[in-house]
């Protein structure tokens, strides 16, 4: 990112918060953030709140008292020098990222006060762009190089930019990686230490991991994510496949659990952090829906819905409480492609009554 433009933006900010404004920034010029490499993101989306977009005339009046002029289109577009700032208001991006903003994995700064998407935010943005057919194949297409471009970075894995974190900052000595072979035994070890004191645990999670790895169609791996501090492993992920029986080629369905994080390094929003590395790394797999077995409160925040409460007809192949029983979409109108029984891999230990 030009260092100029970057403190044109940064002053602008400064005086938007003087009138109230805290703004999330998203688009190319998010991840210019992120990434620190220049994307000539000249339009820089201001996600905002409803209530301050939908008042159009204190809106002109501020950005006109720092100078901008309003470009001659229906949208709040305002120019000046090499600047080009268009607002948006938060419930339109809510509805194509799937969650409330800000959330806490949002990156945040301070003096001026602004919030960036994250890598995981981000791509539900620019999936959700590519996919709608209201925009013209350059926009699509110039979205989807986005795509790519983070791909290539490693962006599956969110990276923090610079100046968002403190020196003393946990979140510095974290690192998210790929399970590997190595990392099994110790993967046993923390799955036992996290379930040790749960009143749920079938006291053989770590025995149904492992067969769930051997299961898996067509010779592949299930998606495995660790968090390790100080080269030690505090956190793990599993996401594996699941079968349902009518799909008209959405893309596969996933399972995501277990989702671990040791006792000690609970409370910090690790875990929810490593659900959403296993779904980005699921879009990359060619997973179209992820399907969760929690809490509703918690996972209804971040997308997951229970069945009676959007129109699917997807349902477990066991008994089971269907409010318990929650699914994602990953690609906008992926659940309109799936309908009836989901069958799960058998390492799960479920009777799903299959036929001899």
């Amino acid at each position: 990112m030009e260092s100029q433009r970057f403190d044109l933006f940064e002053s602008v900010v400064a005086q938007l918060n003087l009138h109230d404004i805290l703004p999330i920034i998203s688009g190319s010029f998010a991840l210019e953030i992120i990434s620190g490499y220049n994307l000539n993101a000249y339009v820089t989306p201001m996600i905002i709140e409803d209530e301050q977009f939908n008042n159009a005339a204190a809106l002109e009046e501020t950005m006109y008292g720092l100078g901008f002029s309003r470009a001659d289109v229906v949208e709040p577009v305002f120019l000046i020098d090499q600047l080009t700032i268009v607002f948006i208001p938060k419930s339109s991006v809510e509805e194509l990222i799937g969650h409330e903003l800000p959330s806490i994995y949002n990156f945040v700064h301070t003096m001026p006060d602004y919030f960036v998407l994250n890598t995981y935010d981000l791509f539900n943005v620019f999936a959700a762009l590519i996919a709608s057919t209201d925009r013209d194949e350059d926009s699509r297409q110039s979205d989807a190089q986005k795509l790519r471009f983070m791909q290539q970075l490693g962006y599956i894995f969110d990276r923090y930019p610079v100046r968002q974190l403190s020196a003393s900052s946990l979140l510095n000595e974290m690192a998210f990686h790929f399970a590997t072979p190595q990392d099994y035994t110790e993967i046993d070890q923390v799955i036992r230490r996290s379930f040790d004191e749960a009143t749920y645990s079938t006291l053989i999670e770590e025995q149904q991991v492992r067969a769930l790895r051997i299961e898996q169609p067509n010779g592949q791996l299930p998606i495995e994510i660790v968090i390790k501090f100080n080269n030690q492993i505090i956190g793990y992920g599993m996401l594996s496949d699941a079968q349902v029986a009518e799909n008209r080629d959405a893309g596969r369905i996933g399972v995501l659990g277990p989702v671990v994080i040791i006792p000690e390094f609970r409370g910090r929003g690790l875990g929810w952090r490593l659900a959403e590395e296993l779904e980005v790394s699921a879009r990359y797999a060619g997973y179209a829906a992820v399907i969760v077995m929690g809490w509703p409160n918690y996972w209804r925040r971040f997308g997951y819905h229970s069945p009676n409460e959007i129109p699917t007809t997807l349902q477990p192949r066991f008994n089971m409480d269907l409010n318990y029983f929650m699914v994602k979409d990953l690609y906008p109108g992926a659940l309109m492609k799936m309908d009836g029984e989901v069958t799960f891999p058998k390492a799960w230990g479920y009777n799903q009554n299959e036929e001899e």
